[in-house]
């Protein structure tokens, strides 16, 4: 005897899908789902515009951690800070500072070496993991408002549910 797919030897289903909307799912719907809701395409391009500001926060965050790493937190009374700092975070502006190059010349041979490193790579060919009947399963899943998919509480499957529901 043969086990379905999705099944698993005990009989309890392996990635199954459960749909309890009113929404009726396509084959590449379901066979999307049963990928499992981590799953992840693969890009078809390098976004070398994303990964330029990528790169710029990282290497200002590495900056800012050396320019803030031997000054100790101090306290001070309240009455002789700004009124900005007091705020929330969530109101405050966040900074534009940037420390400037050549503080440490160890960590701007290292931004610099990553930088060029990250910059200059090209990606591999381009293969593939969902098939086009997929993507478009994709696409009309994630427009789709009326539906939310959430995973099983036991047994790994996933409930495709109304989210009037």
């Amino acid at each position: 005897m043969h086990d379905a797919p999705g099944q698993r030897k005990s009989g309890a289903f392996c990635n199954a899908v459960v749909n309890v909307s009113s929404h009726p799912l396509t084959p590449a719907q379901t066979k999307l789902l049963r990928k499992n809701l981590s799953f992840c395409p693969t890009p078809h391009a390098i976004n070398y515009i994303e990964l330029s500001e990528d790169v710029y926060r990282f290497c200002r965050r590495l900056r800012l951690a050396e320019f803030f790493c031997d000054r100790e937190d101090t306290e001070t009374d309240n009455d002789a800070d700004p009124p900005h700092a007091t705020l929330p975070d969530f109101l405050r502006k966040p900074s534009p500072f940037t420390p400037d190059i050549g503080r440490d010349i160890a960590l701007d041979t290292y931004i610099k070496a990553i930088t060029i490193d990250i910059m200059t790579l090209r990606q591999k060919d381009f293969s593939p993991n969902f098939t086009s009947d997929e993507k478009t399963a994709l696409k009309d899943l994630k427009t789709n408002t009326n539906i939310i998919i959430k995973p099983a509480d036991k047994g790994g499957a996933f409930v495709v549910m109304n989210t009037a529901d």
